[in-house]
């Protein structure tokens, strides 16, 4: 008969081969396999069955699936009011900076501005608009306050708002005074 030897702690212990104590692991008894304690647990239970339960999954999958697309709906509305912003913001520094007189057409670049954003409504409660005249350049800031309540399709308290800059250069050659047909 052939020994082995197999390593059951700190020192080596010589066993003969093909021989496994009743007690130890892989023994067909059963006892000594990993896991058995939990599976004679579950062989107590009574044994479950899966009916009732695609109901509860359908539920809980329409209610996650609602608030994605209500999530889905709020991102777009902000990034389309973000938009409406950044396109009023470049729209009055484009009429300020090619004006014959900057000065004088803020107040037309203010109003087209008030149009683009379409102050009043959930995109735009109200609306901030400064702009900045210098002797080459245009800048042109644009803060709109956002109405979560209506932004998305649930009551989402509180506001936010968007704000968005843009710059043009005035032009120098431009025709700044009116000249008199020659006869």
């Amino acid at each position: 008969m052939s020994v082995a030897r197999r390593r059951t702690g700190p020192a080596s212990v010589r066993r003969p081969l093909g021989r496994v104590p009743a007690g130890a692991r892989g023994h067909p008894g059963g006892r000594g396999r990993p896991g058995a304690p939990f599976r004679r647990l579950l062989a107590r239970l009574p044994e479950r069955d899966d009916r009732g339960s695609a109901p509860v999954e359908l539920a809980v999958l329409a209610i996650v699936s609602f608030l994605f697309i209500v999530f889905i709906v709020f991102a777009g509305r902000l990034n389309v009011g973000s938009a409406h912003t950044e396109a009023a913001a470049r729209s009055a520094a484009r009429t300020i900076s090619a004006a014959r007189d900057p000065q004088s057409a803020v107040g037309d670049a203010e109003a087209d501005a008030r149009n683009t954003v379409n102050e009043g409504s959930a995109m735009c409660r109200s609306m901030g608009f400064h702009p900045e005249i210098s002797a080459d350049r245009v800048e042109v800031t644009i803060s709109c306050e956002v109405d979560l309540s209506e932004a998305t399709l649930l009551e989402v308290p509180g506001s936010m708002t968007v704000s968005a800059t843009a710059a043009e250069v005035i032009d120098r050659y431009r025709e700044t005074e009116s000249r008199e047909a020659a006869p």
